[in-house]
């Protein structure tokens, strides 16, 4: 427990009435603003955490991240400063709006979501992480606990192990956060990236709508487990398919392929049965709730250099899952097909493996299937490029899904799309480099008319513009 109680005035301004909640890291207090005459939540890190040094910054970096961050789905904080007591001694705390409501931890505890209320919730963590990452801040810890369903809707709590875009995902050796929700890249400490925080919404919508857990682990070790295996995605109860394709895009193991945080806010939030307004509690009382208690350190895992016990560690770059066609991705861009109703089979080999669609067992490499040709010998392994070429050509039918859905292309193009990148990627897969370079380019041309004429918005012509040149140059290169 921390040193605070009721009575005790800070900055003689901010007067502390009791304590509404606590979590492994800190305690939150009802208090009342004397200056402004509101109530406040106060929220300080509990005994011995306030000692902590790299949690004491932690507690100013959360303070200095949601205070950037002005959003009606984002907790408001209004003050930080440090408490000093007889011993001398002080401890941080932050002053931040004080909510009402349940969290999402709370209704899903109650069973599934209907789809229509998921949606809405979903839409406004979207929207509120859209807003944190224009600004380059990633929450790193989206999970039930950290949502608060109020009146005015959803709110994001808790950005206590918040870092910027680009920094360093360890703290001091500590991997932090919730691991049934972290993105795989966070068990390899790969540096801050908003496709994290997209990840995490992604288990979030699979979780409210199927009422289980996506990932049933408790700590690092156990879920890195399970995304060394990774399994379909189970069956969304009332999610319409093409939201049920990029949901699926979200959870994608390589986080270049999830969409963005404003893309499932357009799809969540513009589809029928949702919408902007307040998300409703469940029937009851509406108990005053915490503001956010932290991520929790129990729930961290010590990487040191030299570990003498068993604490997680996180695998060499070269232990790193390899690109391969996983049943997420598959299963996306099936959606695509079938969104498109052009009847189009993707080439078999549109991956840089041959072989059946199910994946190679963790500890081998994929047989390789043996060639259609009267000679026993096995086909030969295909070029790096060649593979590279296909990765690519993946990525723009994913992006394409993402646009599809959000509004981004008109959907009367999906079938001419789905048809173009059938054919590129079998030309490609035949190594005919001149034909993919040529209609790559008269693929720019319609994108270019698409623009023009509305149907495709300017960013999304661009960014595809963009993928189809790096799809022409690296041809042009394997063509010599």
């Amino acid at each position: 427990m921390s040193a605070f109680a009721p009575g005790l005035k800070l900055h003689d301004r901010y007067l502390l009435e009791r304590r509404i909640g606590s979590g492994g890291m800190a305690e939150v207090w009802r208090a009342h603003d004397l200056v402004l005459g509101r109530p406040v939540a106060v929220k300080v890190l509990a005994g011995p955490m306030a000692a902590d040094p790299a949690l004491r910054a932690g507690a100013l970096r959360e303070a200095r991240s949601a205070a950037q961050l002005t959003h009606p789905n984002i907790t408001a904080v209004h003050d930080f400063g440090e408490a000093s007591f007889p011993d001398g001694h002080a401890e941080p705390y932050l002053v931040m709006e004080l909510l009402t409501g349940d969290s999402l931890a709370d209704r899903m505890a109650a069973g599934p979501v209907p789809w229509p209320q998921a949606a809405a919730v979903g839409g406004q963590i979207a929207a509120a992480l859209a807003a944190a990452h224009a600004r380059d801040v990633v929450h790193r810890d989206i999970k039930p606990g950290n949502i608060m369903l109020t009146p005015t809707g959803a709110k994001v709590l808790d950005f206590g192990i918040a870092a910027m875009t680009g920094l360093p995902d360890a703290h001091g050796g500590w991997v932090i956060g919730t691991p049934a929700y972290a993105a795989p890249e966070r068990l390899h400490q790969a540096a801050a990236n908003p496709a994290a925080d997209v990840y995490s919404l992604g288990v979030l919508l699979v979780e409210m709508v199927t009422g289980r857990r996506l990932h049933p682990a408790d700590t690092w070790e156990q879920v890195a487990a399970l995304h060394a295996r990774p399994r379909p995605l189970p069956h969304l109860p009332g999610v319409p398919p093409a939201v049920a394709a990029l949901i699926a895009a979200a959870l994608d193991p390589f986080p270049a392929r999830r969409p963005r945080a404003a893309d499932l806010q357009r799809a969540l939030l513009g589809g029928p049965g949702t919408g902007h307004g307040a998300v409703a509690a469940p029937a009851g009382p509406t108990p005053t709730l915490l503001a956010p208690t932290g991520g929790s350190i129990s729930g961290a895992a010590r990487v040191p250099s030299a570990p003498a016990t068993r604490p997680y560690v996180p695998p060499p770059p070269q232990m790193a899952p390899r690109r391969r066609r996983t049943p997420v991705l598959g299963f996306a861009l099936m959606m695509l097909l079938l969104l498109a109703g052009g009847g189009y089979v993707l080439f078999s080999a549109m991956r840089p493996a041959d072989g059946d669609a199910s994946p190679p067992p963790a500890t081998t490499r994929a047989a390789v299937k043996p060639s259609r040709s009267p000679s026993p010998s096995p086909k030969p392994a295909r070029p790096a490029g060649v593979a590279a070429g296909n990765d690519l050509l993946l990525d723009i039918s994913q992006r394409a899904i993402t646009m599809g859905v959000t509004g981004d292309i008109d959907p009367a193009h999906t079938g001419e799309i789905t048809k173009t990148l059938t054919d590129l990627t079998l030309r490609w897969n035949l190594r005919q480099w001149k034909s993919v370079i040529n209609r790559s380019k008269d693929f720019q041309k319609r994108l270019d008319d698409w623009v023009d004429d509305g149907s495709v918005g300017e960013d999304a012509g661009k960014e595809l513009d963009g993928k189809l040149d790096e799809l022409i140059d690296l041809a042009d290169e394997l063509k010599g």
